[in-house]
């Protein structure tokens, strides 16, 4: 049957337009005058219903191409042939140009919240970058704002250049129903999604927080991992007490006072916070007894004030926050107290996140984009709610994405990393709504999909594995190492003010997994479990560019927690020999916790060494006269180089031999040492080396004495620098 007999809605397909190669070609339409088709059409590129009597489209574009976006009936069926298809942006311009309404709100939005006019050089102004529907999975609209370059190649390829791109959704509107509506259908359009519309302007508004407090209602009455205190541990020394005035004459509502004596059993909420670059209230030794008698409520910074109206809002009338809490010019109260974090988290009834505010005056509450809350874009009827139209918040699991390049300010911060997992449940307010994570169910305020996030948050994830490690990976001890290095290298990207806080900072999260994992993991070595040695000793940091020299000591050289990089492990999974003995290891902690800072931290081993030097000059390492291919930890600055001192010599320590892909063989990877101590045979890590012995690639067996031929055993002790 002859095609334009069997579907008379397609357009004639015209002839091929562009010098671009087919792979990126995008199909440029040509609005041509048809006669007007009495029956309901679909427009090819909102895809909501035309007016009638709208002149139809035509498409130049090339007959390889798969370009499917032509006017349709309106009872067609949207299918997978329509999704993840770029096509101009520009088409919603020129389909607005042509009459259709649905088209010119599309316009007006993008307008408004989108970098997407530009001037062009043939003519008028006109939508730059590509547009894509999703009408499966995501139901969304997907916006590329890469121009087309003009046939530049070069840039068009060129993945350094940042494209401003945006994620566009249209939601039910209930409130613009003339009766209560009904579910919007696929009939009306095929990517609505169900997310529900965003009402308030700000995340502190009266709606938002009934909302989390039906969450925790919810929670409460359902979850059982989380109302059951792990931890026999009672409340923190100290707690800020918060009641109403019996008058608010002078303006204040609230009164705050600090409490070492609260009954032990008393619910309370903990904030999670960035202190930001100066801190105007610190609980100190010599303001601790007037903030026993009460704490002025102008002098508490906005947004602890926040938290604490959000706390009383759901009846809790303790809060604990750090700064206030813990005196900061006592170290010895600091260490106590540092020590009990992961009690005072795991045994709060709720953590508040301040996610969006990078310091204590920015406040808890922010107002909500316009783009987020959106534009009407169809109202409603007697037979289905409205639609609106708007920009996707940063939400699901865009709050679980820590280190750059995250925009909300919490998400940057080391402490903030265990203040996130070890929470039975967390509030984050972020920059455009609130999102709930708890140990059974992450669900953020426009519910995506009108349920949980499409994915396990990082705290249902971490408590998974400390529930059963073994029935996730097969093995215990693999399912627990694989957890462990994970959280190492999430961690390791995050900012410390002070890194001597880099192992305290996640003391909490350690003495979980020895909790849950501590028989089979071994003793805690500054970051290291004993039964991962000597694998775990193989960390290196990301990208090879050390960013700085060692911070002062306070973990071991060959820990990944003595530098601050991010940094990568190594799992045993690859590994098809292990070269190096361990025949000891001790830590002294600091202060009263062994997961916390050190005085001394050693492991003694057993293994096979080369002689080498680094020279102060080109921070190279040389052994059997051929320069090393290795990655240092840090920046080495010697006051011995400043002397005139050209080298130090140093040894390269086999660790192990690990299997590649088969055409580039196996490599062995070395530890790079420095002797800091010879009566003692004290030695602290500089770097690593990984060379190829086997494959293709393989030139270096010689140099590294493969078969220990020449190279002699040795036993020393690696410590901290």
């Amino acid at each position: 049957m002859d095609r334009e007999k069997k579907k008379p809605w397609s357009r004639k397909l015209l002839s091929a337009f562009s010098s671009k190669s087919k792979d990126k070609q995008i199909a440029r339409p040509v609005l041509v005058k048809r006669n007007a088709n009495l029956s309901a059409r679909r427009c090819g590129v909102c895809f909501f219903e035309l007016p009638r009597g709208i002149k139809a489209s035509a498409y130049e574009i090339e007959e390889t191409s798969q370009f499917l976006m032509l006017d349709m009936p309106l009872d067609h069926h949207i299918d997978s042939s329509h999704k993840n298809w770029d096509f101009s942006a520009d088409y919603f311009h020129q389909s607005a140009a042509r009459g259709c309404g649905t088209c010119i709100k599309f316009c007006d939005f993008f307008t408004k919240y989108l970098p997407i006019l530009i001037d062009s050089d043939s003519g008028p102004r006109k939508f730059v970058g590509n547009m894509s529907w999703d009408v499966e999975k995501y139901r969304s609209l997907t916006w590329n704002g890469r121009p087309e370059y003009d046939g530049d190649d070069v840039k068009w390829m060129d993945t350094t250049i940042h494209h401003p791109t945006a994620e566009i959704r249209l939601v039910a509107d209930n409130t613009s129903s003339l009766t209560s509506g009904s579910m919007l259908h696929d009939d009306l359009h095929p990517a609505i999604c169900n997310d529900l519309a965003l009402r308030s302007s700000s995340t502190g508004s009266e709606e938002n927080l009934k909302l989390l407090k039906a969450w925790l209602n919810f929670c409460d009455t359902n979850h059982g991992d989380c109302t059951t205190r792990r931890y026999e541990t009672t409340r923190p020394k100290r707690l800020l007490h918060i009641f109403r005035k019996d008058s608010a004459s002078s303006g204040e509502e609230y009164a705050v006072v600090l409490t070492e004596s609260a009954p032990d059993d008393v619910p309370y909420v903990c904030l999670s916070h960035c202190w930001g670059k100066s801190q105007p209230l610190r609980l100190l030794k010599s303001n601790h007894s007037a903030f026993l008698e009460e704490i002025s409520w102008p002098s508490i910074p906005r947004t602890f004030r926040d938290a604490m109206i959000v706390s009383m809002y759901l009846d809790i009338e303790y809060i604990w926050i750090d700064s206030l809490c813990i005196v900061q010019d006592d170290s010895a109260d600091w260490q106590v107290e540092a020590s009990k974090m992961l009690s005072i988290y795991e045994n709060s009834y709720i953590t508040i996140a301040a996610t969006a505010s990078g310091g204590s005056s920015e406040g808890l509450f922010h107002d909500v984009p316009p783009a987020c809350l959106g534009d009407q874009l169809i109202q409603g009827s007697k037979t289905h709610d409205g639609i609106i139209i708007r920009l996707e918040p940063e939400h699901g699991d865009s709050h679980e994405k820590m280190g750059p390049p995250t925009t909300l300010p919490l998400m940057t911060r080391g402490w903030v990393f265990q203040e996130r997992l070890v929470p039975p449940r967390t509030i984050n307010f972020t920059d455009n709504e609130i999102v709930w994570e708890c140990r059974e169910m992450g669900i953020c305020q426009c519910r995506r999909g009108n349920s949980e996030l499409p994915t396990k948050t990082s705290k249902q994830k971490h408590y998974s594995a400390l529930r059963d490690a073994a029935g996730i990976y097969g093995d215990e001890l693999v399912g627990a190492e694989k957890e462990w290095n994970d959280a190492t290298e999430k961690y390791s990207c995050l900012q410390l003010t002070f890194y001597s806080d880099r192992l305290i900072a996640i003391s909490g999260i350690a003495k979980q997994f020895a909790k849950s994992h501590g028989a089979i993991l071994g003793e805690y070595l500054g970051g290291v479990w004993a039964n991962s040695l000597p694998i775990a000793l193989l960390w290196t940091c990301e990208h090879g560019k050390p960013v700085q020299a060692r911070p002062t000591p306070y973990a071991p050289t060959w820990s990944w927690s003595s530098v601050a990089n991010t940094i990568r492990q190594l799992t045993k999974t690859n590994i098809t020999e292990v070269l190096l003995e361990i025949i000891g290891a001790s830590t002294t902690p600091m202060g009263p916790d062994i997961f916390g800072q050190l005085k001394s931290c050693y492991v003694k081993v057993r293994g096979h060494a080369i002689g080498g030097t680094y020279l102060f000059r080109d921070k190279t390492v040389t052994a059997n006269g051929r320069s090393l291919p290795w990655t240092p930890d840090c920046l080495f600055e010697s006051e011995e180089a400043a002397s005139g001192k050209e080298y130090w010599k140093v040894l390269v320590l086999k660790v192990a031999t690990l299997s590649h892909h088969h055409s580039i063989g196996d490599s062995m990877g070395c530890l790079i040492l420095r002797c800091v101590d010879a009566e003692l045979g004290h030695y602290e890590r500089m770097g690593i080396l990984s060379v190829a012995i086997s494959g293709d690639w393989a030139h270096n067996q010689d140099l590294l004495d493969v078969g220990n031929h020449l190279t002699l055993p040795i036993t020393i002790t690696l410590v901290c620098s």
